[in-house]
C-alpha cells in the first residue's frame, strides 16, 4: 500500500452493566487501498490488540483513565513458518 494511504478509526466507551467499568472499542471505518490479509494493530497503555483488516469486528480493551495515545500499526505479512520445541529430560526446550 502507498504511504499517504490514510486510514479511518472509531473509538467509543461502551457500558454493558453490570460489567463495569466500561470498555473502549477500536472500530475501522475505513482502509482504501490496504490489502485485506493486512493486521490491523491497535496498542492503547499497555494493552494490544490485533486482527486481520477484513475481519470488521471492533477491537475491545479496558476503561483507560484521562487522555490515552493509542498507538497504530498496519502489519503486512512477509513470511511465516513453524517451530517444533523438543523438551530435553532436564525440561528445557531445544
Amino acid at each position: 500500500f502507498l504511504p499517504e494511504t490514510i486510514i479511518s478509526l472509531e473509538a467509543r466507551l461502551v457500558c454493558v452493566w453490570p460489567s463495569f467499568p466500561a470498555t473502549m472499542e477500536v472500530n475501522l471505518v475505513s482502509c482504501p487501498g490496504i490489502p485485506a490479509e493486512a493486521i490491523l494493530s491497535v496498542r492503547a497503555g499497555v494493552t494490544r490488540r490485533q486482527a486481520p483488516i477484513s475481519a470488521g469486528k471492533p477491537l475491545r480493551f479496558p476503561k483507560i483513565d484521562g487522555d490515552q495515545l493509542l498507538k497504530v500499526d498496519i502489519l503486512n505479512k512477509v513470511g511465516g513458518g513453524y517451530v517444533v520445541l523438543k523438551p530435553n529430560t532436564d525440561g528445557q526446550a531445544k
